[in-house]
């Protein structure tokens, strides 16, 4: 069987500080050898590249990028560029119109967003030396959902989702499954994110790919089948003594009569993004390695989970419950005291249960949007 050979790069987008590299043309140089030499590369943009100036209301910043940057992912040799992320659809509707409109006039494929849900939902197809790649791409639920009738991200929903995944495997000898979510700056799967991702590979997935993490987090060979449960930062700019968001994995895969996945450690400079030099990349991948082992070890897992909620619990306990930002800084400083000092035991039962049920949630849910989308 001749071998062909894949490589899938995480997210990228054009920060402030990578801008004057995307402008001229040199924002993936450092790795555009790779990406050209193989049979198909994959990129996630994370943003729309559109000149459209309203973003839309949300909480967290809204990204996007220029029209012309997709000519540049299709010069540095991507062929497909997945669009199911948080961000799609920052700047309407109409960013997600003008982000598929750039794909097309470039001639680069796009998976994972659509003109409206249906079209956001289609898997993409490669015929590659007498084989069939199938690409799948879904992201969680934010700010960034296909409708019926209006643009957006393809969503996934374990009803719906996991019956495209069966059909798309029908037509393809070898299918890779982009999804975008997980908790950021997390390393390890929590125990929902290692569910999905192997049913996924149950129903057929070759490759599961989790980006969204900004950090390189962790693998596993599963029933056949390779999963990432993070693949750190493509291009995506450079921040001063913050090593996790500084690196990220070039996935280079090639497959024959076995499928091998060769990660490739990149790490971000002030002038661009670059292959890691050798000693750094093996101590760094070794350690990658070492994380990995532990995955089937469900007692350090759960620990690892809490640990990094109860890390976090200061600032997310009272962002829940809807407290001010000040509120937040002191919480913070205090070390959780005055959010347990504030907030009732009986009110946490209750949004406990509002949020632990999928019934109460779904009502919730259903009235905060009524509210904020005011319809």
């Amino acid at each position: 069987m001749e071998s062909i050979k894949i490589s899938i790069l995480g997210d990228v987008c054009p920060t402030e500080d990578y801008r004057a590299l995307w402008d001229n043309g040199r924002a993936f140089e450092g790795i555009s050898p790779i990406i050209k030499s193989s049979d198909l590369s994959i990129v996630n943009l994370e943003c729309p590249a559109t000149d459209f100036e309203k973003p839309i209301k949300k909480c967290g910043p809204c990204l996007k990028a220029k029209p012309q940057d997709v000519k540049l992912l299709n010069n540095s040799g991507f062929s497909l560029i997945s669009l199911a992320n948080n961000h799609i659809k920052d700047f309407q509707q109409q960013g997600v119109l003008d982000t598929l409109q750039a794909c097309e006039e470039n001639g680069i494929q796009f998976v994972g967003a659509g003109e409206n849900k249906e079209e956001a939902s289609k898997p993409t197809f490669f015929e590659i030396k007498g084989r069939k790649i199938g690409v799948i791409s879904f992201a969680e639920k934010e700010f960034n959902f296909a409708t019926e009738t209006e643009a957006g991200a393809n969503i996934f929903d374990v009803y719906s989702s996991v019956e495209e995944v069966l059909e798309c495997k029908k037509q393809c000898d070898f299918l890779i499954v982009l999804y975008h979510g997980g908790i950021e700056h997390y390393r390890y799967p929590s125990e929902t994110l290692q569910k999905k991702c192997r049913l996924l590979v149950r129903c057929g997935a070759n490759m599961v790919i989790c980006q969204h993490s900004h950090c390189i987090g962790t693998y596993e060979n599963y029933n056949g089948g390779y999963i990432l449960y993070g693949q750190g930062n493509g291009v995506y700019g450079v921040r001063e003594n913050n090593k996790p968001w500084n690196e990220g994995l070039l996935l280079n895969v090639e497959i024959t009569e076995k499928t091998t996945v060769n990660p490739i450690l990149l790490t971000a400079t002030k002038n661009g993004v670059i292959i890691a030099e050798k000693e750094q990349a093996e101590k760094r991948l070794n350690e990658f390695e070492s994380q990995s082992s532990l995955l089937n070890d469900k007692e350090f897992l759960a620990k690892e989970w809490k640990s990094f909620c109860v890390k976090n619990g200061a600032l997310n306990r009272p962002l829940f419950f809807g407290k001010s930002r000040v509120y937040i800084k002191i919480n913070r400083i205090l070390k959780n005291k005055l959010f347990k000092v504030c907030t009732p035991k009986k009110r946490e039962l209750i949004t406990m249960n509002l949020v632990r049920c999928d019934a109460w949630r779904e009502v919730i849910t259903t009235l905060l949007e009524l509210d904020v989308y005011e319809k």
